[in-house]
Protein backbone atom coordinates (compact mmCIF):
# COMPACT_ATOMS: atom_id res chain seq x y z
CA UNK A 1 0.00 0.00 0.00
CA UNK A 2 1.38 3.36 -1.03
CA UNK A 3 1.30 6.33 1.31
CA UNK A 4 2.15 9.90 0.42
CA UNK A 5 4.58 12.32 2.03
CA UNK A 6 4.00 16.06 2.09
CA UNK A 7 6.63 16.46 -0.63
CA UNK A 8 4.93 13.89 -2.85
CA UNK A 9 1.54 15.54 -2.43
CA UNK A 10 3.07 18.90 -3.32
CA UNK A 11 4.64 17.34 -6.43
CA UNK A 12 1.24 15.97 -7.46
CA UNK A 13 -0.36 19.38 -7.04
CA UNK A 14 2.43 21.01 -9.07
CA UNK A 15 2.00 18.44 -11.85
CA UNK A 16 -1.71 19.26 -12.16
CA UNK A 17 -1.08 23.01 -12.08
CA UNK A 18 1.32 22.99 -15.05
CA UNK A 19 -1.04 21.05 -17.32
CA UNK A 20 -3.37 22.49 -19.95
CA UNK A 21 -7.03 22.61 -18.91
CA UNK A 22 -7.76 19.25 -20.51
CA UNK A 23 -4.53 17.78 -19.14
CA UNK A 24 -5.23 19.10 -15.64
CA UNK A 25 -8.64 17.41 -15.59
CA UNK A 26 -7.36 14.06 -16.86
CA UNK A 27 -4.21 13.99 -14.71
CA UNK A 28 -6.12 15.06 -11.58
CA UNK A 29 -8.68 12.30 -12.05
CA UNK A 30 -5.99 9.66 -12.66
CA UNK A 31 -3.99 10.70 -9.60
CA UNK A 32 -7.01 10.89 -7.30
CA UNK A 33 -8.25 7.55 -8.61
CA UNK A 34 -4.91 6.02 -7.52
CA UNK A 35 -4.89 7.81 -4.16
CA UNK A 36 -8.45 6.68 -3.47
CA UNK A 37 -7.62 3.08 -4.36
CA UNK A 38 -4.72 3.11 -1.90
CA UNK A 39 -6.97 4.57 0.77
CA UNK A 40 -9.62 1.87 0.24
CA UNK A 41 -6.94 -0.84 0.38
CA UNK A 42 -5.76 0.63 3.69
CA UNK A 43 -9.30 0.20 5.01
CA UNK A 44 -9.96 -3.29 3.68
CA UNK A 45 -8.51 -6.66 4.58
CA UNK A 46 -6.44 -7.35 1.47
CA UNK A 47 -3.23 -9.28 2.01
CA UNK A 48 -1.89 -9.93 -1.48
CA UNK A 49 -1.48 -8.34 -4.93
CA UNK A 50 -3.70 -11.14 -6.28
CA UNK A 51 -6.63 -10.14 -4.06
CA UNK A 52 -6.10 -6.46 -4.89
CA UNK A 53 -6.15 -7.27 -8.61
CA UNK A 54 -9.39 -9.18 -8.10
CA UNK A 55 -10.97 -5.98 -6.80
CA UNK A 56 -9.28 -3.27 -8.85
CA UNK A 57 -7.96 -5.02 -11.98
CA UNK A 58 -9.04 -4.43 -15.58
CA UNK A 59 -12.28 -6.41 -15.36
CA UNK A 60 -12.77 -6.16 -11.58
CA UNK A 61 -15.81 -4.63 -9.84
CA UNK A 62 -13.87 -1.64 -8.43
CA UNK A 63 -11.89 -0.76 -11.54
CA UNK A 64 -13.77 2.50 -12.23
CA UNK A 65 -13.24 5.82 -10.48
CA UNK A 66 -17.00 5.97 -9.88
CA UNK A 67 -17.04 2.62 -8.06
CA UNK A 68 -14.13 3.68 -5.85
CA UNK A 69 -15.92 6.92 -4.94
CA UNK A 70 -19.10 5.10 -3.95
CA UNK A 71 -17.27 2.43 -1.95
CA UNK A 72 -15.09 5.00 -0.20
CA UNK A 73 -18.20 6.94 0.83
CA UNK A 74 -19.95 3.76 1.99
CA UNK A 75 -16.88 2.86 4.10
CA UNK A 76 -16.97 6.25 5.79
CA UNK A 77 -13.66 7.42 4.34
CA UNK A 78 -15.09 10.85 3.56
CA UNK A 79 -18.31 12.78 3.98
CA UNK A 80 -20.90 13.67 1.34
CA UNK A 81 -19.27 17.00 0.51
CA UNK A 82 -15.99 15.29 -0.37
CA UNK A 83 -17.93 12.69 -2.34
CA UNK A 84 -19.43 15.57 -4.35
CA UNK A 85 -15.93 17.00 -4.85
CA UNK A 86 -14.68 13.65 -6.17
CA UNK A 87 -17.69 13.48 -8.47
CA UNK A 88 -16.71 16.94 -9.72
CA UNK A 89 -13.25 15.65 -10.68
CA UNK A 90 -14.76 12.59 -12.37
CA UNK A 91 -17.42 14.50 -14.31
CA UNK A 92 -15.04 17.20 -15.51
CA UNK A 93 -12.59 14.51 -16.63
CA UNK A 94 -15.37 12.83 -18.60
CA UNK A 95 -16.45 16.11 -20.23
CA UNK A 96 -12.93 16.80 -21.43
CA UNK A 97 -12.40 13.21 -22.55
CA UNK A 98 -15.60 12.93 -24.57
CA UNK A 99 -16.17 16.47 -25.86
CA UNK A 100 -13.36 17.58 -28.15
CA UNK A 101 -14.87 21.04 -28.49
CA UNK A 102 -14.53 21.53 -24.73
CA UNK A 103 -11.03 22.97 -24.84
CA UNK A 104 -10.99 24.73 -21.49
CA UNK A 105 -12.68 25.35 -18.17
CA UNK A 106 -14.48 28.32 -19.68
CA UNK A 107 -16.61 25.97 -21.80
CA UNK A 108 -20.24 26.38 -20.67
CA UNK A 109 -20.85 22.72 -19.78
CA UNK A 110 -17.62 22.36 -17.82
CA UNK A 111 -18.04 25.66 -16.01
CA UNK A 112 -21.59 24.60 -15.07
CA UNK A 113 -20.35 21.31 -13.60
CA UNK A 114 -17.68 23.11 -11.57
CA UNK A 115 -20.16 25.64 -10.20
CA UNK A 116 -22.66 22.94 -9.31
CA UNK A 117 -20.23 20.56 -7.59
CA UNK A 118 -17.68 22.72 -5.77
CA UNK A 119 -18.28 23.17 -2.01
CA UNK A 120 -20.59 26.11 -1.21
CA UNK A 121 -17.85 28.22 0.38
CA UNK A 122 -15.60 27.80 -2.68
CA UNK A 123 -18.46 28.61 -5.06
CA UNK A 124 -18.61 32.16 -3.79
CA UNK A 125 -14.92 32.92 -4.25
CA UNK A 126 -13.81 35.28 -7.00
CA UNK A 127 -11.84 32.59 -8.82
CA UNK A 128 -12.01 31.11 -12.31
CA UNK A 129 -13.50 27.66 -12.88
CA UNK A 130 -9.99 26.27 -13.37
CA UNK A 131 -8.77 27.79 -10.10
CA UNK A 132 -11.76 26.40 -8.20
CA UNK A 133 -11.22 22.97 -9.76
CA UNK A 134 -7.53 22.92 -8.83
CA UNK A 135 -8.25 24.15 -5.30
CA UNK A 136 -10.70 21.27 -4.78
CA UNK A 137 -8.11 18.85 -6.23
CA UNK A 138 -5.43 20.05 -3.84
CA UNK A 139 -7.78 19.71 -0.85
CA UNK A 140 -8.69 16.15 -1.83
CA UNK A 141 -5.07 15.18 -2.45
CA UNK A 142 -4.07 16.29 1.05
CA UNK A 143 -7.10 14.79 2.81
CA UNK A 144 -7.09 11.43 1.02
CA UNK A 145 -3.34 11.20 0.69
CA UNK A 146 -2.78 11.54 4.42
CA UNK A 147 -5.78 9.48 5.55
CA UNK A 148 -4.15 6.14 4.70
CA UNK A 149 -1.48 6.88 7.31
CA UNK A 150 -4.04 7.28 10.09
CA UNK A 151 -3.48 4.25 12.39
CA UNK A 152 -7.16 3.68 13.23
CA UNK A 153 -8.19 3.33 9.59
CA UNK A 154 -7.68 -0.42 9.43
CA UNK A 155 -10.45 -2.84 10.32
CA UNK A 156 -10.12 -6.34 11.75
CA UNK A 157 -11.45 -9.55 10.26
CA UNK A 158 -14.34 -10.85 12.36
CA UNK A 159 -12.28 -13.97 13.04
CA UNK A 160 -9.74 -11.74 14.81
CA UNK A 161 -12.29 -9.86 16.92
CA UNK A 162 -12.75 -11.43 20.40
CA UNK A 163 -16.02 -9.59 21.11
CA UNK A 164 -17.64 -11.04 18.00
CA UNK A 165 -16.38 -14.52 18.79
CA UNK A 166 -18.02 -14.39 22.23
CA UNK A 167 -21.29 -13.26 20.62
CA UNK A 168 -21.11 -15.98 17.97
CA UNK A 169 -19.99 -18.78 20.27
CA UNK A 170 -22.86 -18.19 22.73
CA UNK A 171 -25.50 -18.19 20.01
CA UNK A 172 -23.97 -21.07 18.10
CA UNK A 173 -23.86 -23.26 21.22
CA UNK A 174 -27.59 -22.76 21.78
CA UNK A 175 -28.54 -23.36 18.16
CA UNK A 176 -26.39 -26.47 17.90
CA UNK A 177 -28.10 -27.81 21.02
CA UNK A 178 -31.49 -27.26 19.39
CA UNK A 179 -30.38 -29.12 16.27
CA UNK A 180 -29.14 -32.03 18.39
CA UNK A 181 -32.44 -32.10 20.27
CA UNK A 182 -34.43 -32.15 17.03
CA UNK A 183 -32.35 -34.65 15.04
CA UNK A 184 -30.64 -36.98 17.55
CA UNK A 185 -30.91 -39.98 15.26
CA UNK A 186 -29.10 -38.22 12.42
CA UNK A 187 -26.13 -36.98 14.42
CA UNK A 188 -25.12 -40.18 16.19
CA UNK A 189 -24.71 -40.89 19.85
CA UNK A 190 -23.89 -40.31 22.57
CA UNK A 191 -25.44 -36.87 22.28
CA UNK A 192 -23.27 -34.03 23.66
CA UNK A 193 -24.28 -32.55 26.98
CA UNK A 194 -26.57 -29.54 26.83
CA UNK A 195 -25.24 -27.97 30.05
CA UNK A 196 -22.87 -25.68 28.17
CA UNK A 197 -25.66 -24.49 25.93
CA UNK A 198 -28.00 -23.87 28.87
CA UNK A 199 -25.37 -21.79 30.65
CA UNK A 200 -25.25 -19.34 27.78
CA UNK A 201 -28.96 -18.52 27.75
CA UNK A 202 -28.82 -15.88 30.47
CA UNK A 203 -26.14 -13.99 28.53
CA UNK A 204 -28.07 -13.68 25.27
CA UNK A 205 -28.64 -10.23 23.84
CA UNK A 206 -32.08 -9.12 22.63
CA UNK A 207 -31.09 -9.93 19.05
CA UNK A 208 -29.91 -13.39 20.06
CA UNK A 209 -33.12 -14.03 21.99
CA UNK A 210 -35.15 -13.34 18.84
CA UNK A 211 -33.18 -16.02 17.01
CA UNK A 212 -33.50 -18.37 19.96
CA UNK A 213 -37.28 -17.88 20.12
CA UNK A 214 -37.58 -18.49 16.39
CA UNK A 215 -35.82 -21.85 16.63
CA UNK A 216 -37.61 -22.88 19.83
CA UNK A 217 -40.91 -22.13 18.16
CA UNK A 218 -40.06 -24.60 15.39
CA UNK A 219 -39.41 -27.50 17.77
CA UNK A 220 -41.86 -26.64 20.56
CA UNK A 221 -43.88 -29.41 22.16
CA UNK A 222 -46.41 -29.16 25.01
CA UNK A 223 -44.85 -29.55 28.47
CA UNK A 224 -46.34 -30.62 31.76
CA UNK A 225 -46.04 -27.24 33.48
CA UNK A 226 -49.58 -25.84 33.90
CA UNK A 227 -50.45 -22.87 31.72
CA UNK A 228 -51.32 -19.55 33.29
CA UNK A 229 -54.47 -17.73 32.31
CA UNK A 230 -52.68 -15.50 29.85
CA UNK A 231 -49.59 -17.54 28.98
CA UNK A 232 -49.26 -20.92 27.30
CA UNK A 233 -46.00 -22.67 28.20
CA UNK A 234 -44.62 -24.51 25.18
CA UNK A 235 -41.06 -25.69 25.74
CA UNK A 236 -38.50 -25.83 28.50
CA UNK A 237 -34.84 -26.74 28.53
CA UNK A 238 -34.71 -26.70 32.31
CA UNK A 239 -33.45 -23.14 32.53
CA UNK A 240 -35.72 -21.21 30.19
CA UNK A 241 -39.23 -21.69 28.87
CA UNK A 242 -40.70 -20.62 25.58
CA UNK A 243 -44.15 -19.17 26.23
CA UNK A 244 -46.92 -17.79 24.04
CA UNK A 245 -49.07 -14.99 25.39
CA UNK A 246 -52.62 -14.06 24.46
CA UNK A 247 -51.36 -11.68 21.78
CA UNK A 248 -49.70 -14.59 20.02
CA UNK A 249 -46.20 -13.37 20.86
CA UNK A 250 -43.48 -15.88 21.67
CA UNK A 251 -41.34 -14.91 24.66
CA UNK A 252 -38.42 -16.60 26.39
CA UNK A 253 -38.62 -16.54 30.20
CA UNK A 254 -36.51 -18.02 33.01
CA UNK A 255 -38.12 -21.09 34.55
CA UNK A 256 -40.45 -20.08 37.37
CA UNK A 257 -40.93 -16.50 36.19
CA UNK A 258 -44.46 -15.10 36.59
CA UNK A 259 -46.27 -14.80 33.27
CA UNK A 260 -46.90 -11.11 33.92
CA UNK A 261 -43.40 -10.52 32.59
CA UNK A 262 -44.70 -11.28 29.09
Amino acid sequence: MATYTQEQMQAIADEIEKQTDRGAAIVAAALLDNILENLIVARLIIQSPKRRKALFGQFAPLRSFSAKIELGFALGLFNNQRRESLELIREVRNKFAHRLEAAGFDHSEIAAVVEAKVPPDVRGWALSSRQKFIFVCNTLIVFLGMAAQFPQIQVKALDDEPAYHQYFDNLNAVLMHLILEKYPDRLGSPKPSSEGAKSTLSRLTDAQRLVMEHHLKKISEPISTPDDADCKRLYSDGSFELCKNQRGEYVLLPVGSPSQQT
